[in-house]
């Protein structure tokens, strides 16, 4: 889910520090310009080039100070695996994340539904493209959702949580059990053992036990031949329907 911030304003500190830097530099350079054109004999033709600079110097400033006030105000954040991520100084709750168009700054939907109704019954939205560690929160939260509906605590106990291998980490699994949570979550590399996907090329793996690094399919000069008719090369296996 999108929100509103742009993800050019994203970075960790060290980042931000020279982006600041960055445009203050500019700012500088463009103030320098201004004072020379303003000394020049020819000022007054240049009247509007010089307001449109002034417009950008004032632009700058802004977004140089808001990145000066956020450095000011707020501390590195530190995510789940210990290391720093991205801040944005507009929406800092956000997160750049993976989407048909690359990347864009907006929160990760985490949604669980009842197996048999296909009802959502707990949802949650976080600034994290990782999601194992909203695993135990989630499952607090379908449990408060299901005693608001008055479910007993006996059949809460007895469901069964299912989650993909998104939430899938050791440290959540020796938690589950600690607190004989019923749940089945599926590591990263279960297809690689499940029988189902033995004779699937991306599974398999090559004699030194490493992954298989699936190569895109070429089309070879072969496969094509020259359609007289349309002046163009037409792939064999479409010949007859286009001539």
């Amino acid at each position: 889910m999108s929100s509103n911030a742009a993800k050019d304003s994203s970075g960790i500190f060290e980042e931000l520090e020279k982006k600041y830097k960055k445009l203050n530099k500019i700012t500088r350079d463009l103030v320098k310009t201004h004072k020379c054109d303003d000394s020049d004999d020819k000022a007054d033709s240049n009247q509007g080039r010089q307001e449109s600079e002034i417009n950008k110097i004032n632009r700058l400033k802004h977004q140089a100070g808001r990145i000066k006030k956020f450095l000011s105000e707020n501390e590195p954040r530190i995510g789940a695996r210990g290391q720093e991520v991205k801040n944005n100084v507009t929406d800092n709750e956000s997160a750049k994340m993976g989407c048909s168009k690359g990347t864009d700054q907006g929160y990760n939907g985490l949604a669980a539904a009842d197996s048999k109704h296909q009802i959502v019954i707990a949802t949650e939205t976080v600034g994290s493209v990782s999601e194992h560690a909203y695993l135990l929160p989630m499952i607090d939260t379908i449990r408060d959702s299901l005693k608001d509906l008055g479910t007993d605590d006996s059949d809460i106990d007895d469901a069964l949580f299912l989650a993909d291998t998104g939430f899938s980490k050791s440290e959540n699994m020796i938690e589950i059990f600690n607190h004989g949570i019923n749940a089945v979550v599926p590591d990263n590399k279960y297809r690689q053992r499940d029988p189902i996907f033995e004779d699937y090329e991306r599974y398999k793996k090559t004699k030194n036990g490493k992954k298989r690094t699936l190569k895109p399919a070429k089309f070879d000069k072969t496969l094509f031949t020259y359609s007289e008719k349309n002046k163009t090369c037409i792939l064999s296996k479409w010949r007859k329907s286009l001539d």
